[in-house]
């Protein structure tokens, strides 16, 4: 007798689950396309490893190819890992860095087309030239000429890309002048209010104010790395803070693409580790695990060493206490002894990475200790 009202539940139950699989569907983030720029001028094994497995959730590598000095306009040539780019197997946009704030002379995008072209002819897939140039907004109309003057010089089959400054916003009809002669537009939310090095309270809102002022969809620089302001301290991004605003990001109006600066490698201390871009790229929680380890160094001591097994740089403790009394210990460079701990300044392990504090032999150790190893 309670056939008929069981069949009507459990049809009235799949179509509520249909509605909210409909909803969830319209009202989940969109997705953004991802790039990452690969910034060096001299590549290293450890960067061309990093290339060639890049996070899988990166669209696109925009490869530094030429750079050009502010005071004498000489160009260098980026000797890259060819290889490499080919074993990443993801498109390219072959960036110029024009250093200084006077918009580039239009013969020069010559050096940068014959490197793409070179590059194209052993394999990459090259699919534009980026100009990455911190233009002065008085000079907006003078970088349009010559942009066109240089559309005019590219191969038809090549995309036209610009990175582009917050403050050009305040001229907006010269803004919309540039962006309407290129095909893409990345506006820099970071290092651009000296000192601070990343604002993420204001960084959507000024992309978003870029975007509507340029009459266009853009796409926004984010920063994965640390620097150093000359004579002062160390600054380094927040990992939860960029997270969030990426997430803000793809609920933005005016946002098409999402730009990391920069892939690190195991050889860039300053840059982000694999593991935390790769969180980053596909919105996955950055959590740092930060363990201590021991590994048998011989003639009875121990060394001590800091593991992070998370996602996220993990900030060292002040103080990390021996795992037990120690008749004999010497600290690792950067790292003092005091007492029964290990005393670090202001360190940070990046996700997946290890530190080495320094070694102790132990007042007395068992068999099981000795034989102790952090995988």
């Amino acid at each position: 007798m309670f056939d008929a009202p069981r069949r009507l539940w459990t049809s009235m139950r799949a179509i509520l689950l249909l509605c909210v699989g409909v909803l969830a569907a319209c009202t989940d983030r969109r997705p953004l396309a991802q790039d990452a720029w690969v910034w060096r001028r001299q590549w290293t094994p450890p960067l061309a490893a990093a290339v060639a497995s890049a996070p899988t959730g990166l669209d696109r590598l925009r490869v530094l190819a030429v750079e050009q000095e502010p005071d004498d306009g000489r160009v260098v040539v980026v000797d890259v890992d060819i290889d490499a780019l080919v074993a990443a197997g993801r498109p390219v946009l072959a960036t110029w860095r024009v250093a200084g704030s006077v918009p580039p002379a239009v013969e020069d995008i010559a050096v940068v087309v014959g490197r793409l072209q070179a590059w194209r002819a052993r394999g990459v897939d090259v699919t534009g030239v980026e100009i990455d140039h911190d233009c002065a907004t008085g000079r907006l109309p003078i970088y349009r000429e010559r942009l066109m003057a240089m559309r005019a010089r590219l191969p038809r089959d090549l995309r036209l890309a610009i990175t582009a400054l917050p403050t050009w916003r305040e001229d907006p009809t010269a803004l919309r002048a540039v962006a309407a002669v290129v095909d893409e537009v990345t506006v820099q939310v970071h290092a651009v209010q000296a000192p601070r090095l990343f604002d993420a309270d204001r960084a959507v809102d000024d992309a978003v104010a870029f975007a509507r002022a340029a009459g266009r969809d853009v796409g926004v620089a984010l920063p994965t790395y640390a620097a150093r302001v000359r004579g002062g301290p160390r600054l380094r991004v927040d990992v939860d803070e960029v997270a969030a605003v990426a997430r803000a990001l793809r609920e933005a109006p005016g946002i098409e693409r999402i730009a990391w600066f920069r892939l690190g490698a195991a050889d860039d201390p300053g840059a982000f580790a694999h593991p935390t871009l790769a969180a980053l790229v596909a919105g996955a929680p950055t959590v740092a695990a930060l363990d201590v380890g021991l590994e048998v160094a011989g003639d009875g001591a121990v060394d001590v060493v800091l593991v992070n097994r998370g996602t996220a740089p993990a900030s060292v403790p002040a103080r990390v206490p021996f795992p037990w009394p120690a008749a004999l210990a010497e600290a690792a460079p950067g790292v003092v002894v005091d007492g029964d701990a290990f005393v670090v300044d202001d360190a940070i392990v990046p996700a997946g990475a290890r530190r080495r504090l320094g070694w102790l032999r132990p007042a007395a150790i068992s068999p099981s200790v000795a034989s102790q190893e952090s995988p």
